[in-house]
């Protein structure tokens, strides 16, 4: 680079590790311009002293940049000229946007686990549900113990369809008289049963019409995935734990009789 500083102009040859030391040892200047630097080099092949040159740097407007490249300098906001004031107002009003974000976000997430318990609550342990002029309902078992599932007449005479150990779902179906109550006797196991309520006016007459196989020698739970009521039959699905720990599922489609 030219050597604006001296009385003639030289070419610098950096042979060392150029930088800038203002260091006083070096009886150098204190500090030194943003546009100039001191080169520190040693000629090659000689054992002496390093030389220091004081180098002045300019940056042309334009750059005659390799094809890719931008002569483009961004813009940088002229701090100088920034209301301390209306600074802090801009990044208060960045936080506070980020918290309300963050609080929606939150909430969102909230109503959406609250929507999830309550359908799933409802959908698996439904404690009542109408079948023509009947309702089906579960309640705490003796001592509290377990479910036990009853079926009411509209003159207030119930019949005990079902006790379990532990709780049993009632399952709605779009037949008149029929309906699904799932046994859930143990926390892997679960055995479906189908009813269909007789028409007797004197009586409750409630006929089990179908019910899932049990052995417990395979650790298997049974669930009620639809109903079809063009074909007037029911799909069940059948999920089975492995002793490897894998599982399988498979469906079936059972006849209403």
């Amino acid at each position: 680079m030219p050597n604006s500083k001296g009385s003639k102009d030289v070419k610098v040859a950096d042979r060392g590790s150029g930088h800038a030391n203002p260091r006083p040892p070096y009886k150098l200047p204190n500090g030194v311009d943003p546009d100039e630097w001191l080169d520190v080099w040693v000629p090659n092949d000689k054992n002496l002293d390093p030389h220091w040159d004081l180098v002045e740097t300019s940056v042309d407007e334009k750059c005659p940049c390799p094809p890719g490249w931008s002569g483009d300098k961004p813009e940088k906001p002229d701090k100088a000229n920034v209301d301390p004031q209306e600074y802090n107002d801009n990044q208060w009003k960045k936080r506070n946007d980020k918290k309300k974000i963050m609080r929606k976000y939150i909430i969102l997430l909230l109503v959406i686990n609250l929507f999830t318990l309550l359908y799933s609550f409802s959908q698996e342990r439904e404690r009542s549900i109408n079948v023509e002029d009947y309702i089906v309902e579960v309640k705490p078992g003796d001592n509290g113990r377990g479910n036990v599932a009853t079926i009411k007449d509209m003159h207030g005479k119930s019949l005990v369809l079902l006790r379990s150990d532990r709780w049993i779902e009632l399952v709605r179906s779009p037949f008149h008289s029929i309906f699904a109550a799932i046994d859930h006797w143990d926390g892997h196991y679960a055995t479906i049963h189908v009813f269909r309520i007789e028409s007797n006016e004197n009586e409750i007459s409630p006929v089990e019409i179908y019910k899932t196989p049990v052995d417990l020698n395979r650790i298997v739970k049974w669930s009620v995935k639809k109903w079809n009521t063009n074909e007037f039959t029911f799909t069940i699905i059948r999920k089975e734990e492995l002793p490897d720990s894998g599982r399988t599922s498979r469906e079936f489609t059972i006849p209403l009789q």
